[in-house]
């Protein structure tokens, strides 16, 4: 893939060793969220109408 970038490997390696971390992060601030969620949701027209109301 590198190759056809015209790119050397070490670049194409870089740059999926930090989508990796990118991913992982990613994750981990998934984990994050999940667990605090409260459950509460609002209907699209619940947010639509708090936005132009305000």
């Amino acid at each position: 893939m590198a190759a056809c970038e015209g790119r050397p490997i070490s670049a194409s390696a870089r740059a999926t060793l930090w989508e990796r971390v990118e991913d992982y992060y990613d994750l981990q601030e998934l984990r994050t969220a999940m667990a605090e969620d409260s459950g509460e949701r609002f209907s699209l027209d619940e947010v639509l109408k708090d936005i132009y109301d305000a």
